[in-house]
């Protein structure tokens, strides 16, 4: 196929990443509830020990990130870039909960093979509407550092 076109084994592989996030949906989201309900897993004791040592650490919890190079030429930027990523979250009243998360990026250029730097900033907040359902709202904004991206 030209250069804009997907290949049939690009199109394999977002099938075969579907049926695998679908298979593991389940699963990993029972996994994620019975965590935040503070019920133990059987990962428990390999988990619980490392997030402690970061929480003492850093008194808060940091998500660093790493992007890598893995799509076929012509699909991403070729690039290793990463980032960090500091969500914080707080209880509010009348059952309200407020999700602050500031992130910074490091980034190829478009133009050349340099970096530069990009921050994001999202706020979501959310109230149960009932057992089911949550409502939920969410602001988010983004800043690249790229030289062009600057205004004059």
């Amino acid at each position: 196929m030209g250069a804009s076109g997907m290949t049939v084994f690009a199109f394999g592989q977002i099938a075969l990443y579907l049926v695998v996030l679908a298979v593991l949906a389940l699963p990993l989201g029972a996994y994620i509830h019975r965590v935040m309900e503070g019920v133990a897993t059987p990962l428990s004791g390999l988990f619980r020990p490392v997030e402690c040592a970061l929480y003492r650490a850093c008194g808060i919890a940091l998500l660093p990130y790493v992007k890598l190079p893995t799509a076929q030429s012509g699909l991403g930027n070729g690039r290793v870039e990463g980032g960090m990523i500091l969500p914080l979250s707080f209880s509010a009243p009348d059952s309200f909960t407020v999700i602050v998360m500031p992130e910074g990026d490091y980034l190829k250029d478009s133009a050349d093979s340099g970096y530069h730097g990009a921050i994001d900033f999202l706020v979501n907040v959310s109230h149960p509407l009932d057992q089911r359902w949550t409502w939920y709202s969410e602001l988010f904004t983004s800043h690249s550092f790229q030289a062009q991206d600057r205004p004059l």
